[in-house]
């Protein structure tokens, strides 16, 4: 039986780049970051690939159209993992689209793409990528490479918050680092060790520059752009040290994965990492195999109680 309305609640019909123009004006108005804006804006750029969004309208946007998006995705070699990291960008465009009224409501499902662990960098990795480079007779590129390198690793920093550190941003006297460029747009103070203060000083008497100037450069002294230190790190890691792990990313998650191997507790881990949930920090820290079978019997019920119980005997013989 259909149920009566008390109002005809008819879609205001318009074409789906119009609402995409007066979502991304909310999106600023919102202070959402710029990049997180960019982010969007390729995602909505694909899409448009797909489909004619100056001549689809909004009453078009639905469950069939989404679900013939993805397949389109799929027939042009995108894995699920990427196709999932696209939807969860589209997805809050679909919600105000549906707030607003301009389609009917549906719900986008999530691909499957299983569990996988994502690369880390492992110690032997490490100990080649952390080797200091001869100041005497390397580049200032190569040289602010490696200190990036220690940077990443001891801090688990994302990289738009690194390449928007200024240099008076770094507390020296207390060991501190404060971060104006986060992802939930909160200005976050973070510690770091000793051993990242000294490097950081050591580098900073070769940058030279004033306290309101970018920390990390390039070799003219002009900012370095997420792109560029992105680059210059494949580049440091790949094909200066035949690491095939080459992800500025892996940073963060080797950072997080150690912390915890370390000791390091989890819920300092998550205000370490600004994340907003402790989930979130949980995915970060994917032990290996390996990293799960070391000291295993030493840990493991079964064989704590049964050593337990294996007490030498007296013998009455010698």
């Amino acid at each position: 039986m259909a149920r009566i309305k008390m109002q005809d609640n008819k879609l205001k019909n318009i074409g789906i780049s119009i609402a995409w123009e007066e979502y991304e004006k909310e999106l600023k108005v919102r202070g959402l970051s710029k990049f997180s804006i960019i982010t969007k804006n390729s995602i909505f750029k694909d899409f448009s690939k797909f489909c004619n969004t100056e001549a689809t309208k909004t009453n078009e946007l639905n469950e069939k159209l989404v679900n013939n998006y993805i397949l389109w995705l799929m027939e042009r070699g995108n894995k699920n993992t990427t196709i999932n990291s696209k939807m969860t960008n589209f997805k809050p465009f679909v919600n105000w689209c549906i707030e607003k009224e301009y389609c009917e409501e549906f719900k986008i499902k999530s691909v499957n793409a299983g569990q996988t662990i994502k690369s880390t960098y492992s110690v032997s990795d490490l100990e080649k990528i952390l080797e200091k480079p001869n100041i005497k007779k390397c580049s200032f590129a190569e040289y602010r490479n490696w200190v990036l390198c220690n940077y990443f690793l001891a801090t688990g920093n994302r990289l738009n918050s690194v390449v928007n550190i200024k240099i008076g941003d770094i507390d020296f006297d207390n060991n501190l680092v404060k971060l104006s460029e986060t992802k939930n747009k909160k200005e976050q103070i973070i510690p770091i060790t000793i051993q990242l203060s000294n490097i950081l000083k050591e580098y900073t008497t070769y940058r030279k520059g004033e306290p309101n100037d970018y920390l990390f450069v390039n070799i003219d002294g002009q900012p370095l752009k997420r792109t560029s230190c992105q680059q210059a790190l494949i580049h440091y890691t790949k094909k200066q040290h035949g690491i095939n792990v080459s992800s500025i990313h892996a940073f963060r998650r080797t950072f997080a994965t150690m912390y915890i191997q370390n000791g390091g507790n989890l819920f300092a881990l998550q205000q370490l990492l600004g994340h907003s949930k402790l989930e979130t920090t949980r995915k970060y820290v994917n032990l290996a195999l390996k990293d799960l079978q070391d000291n295993y019997e030493q840990y493991n019920p079964l064989d704590v109680l049964i050593n337990k119980n294996k007490r030498e005997k007296i013998k009455m013989k010698k």
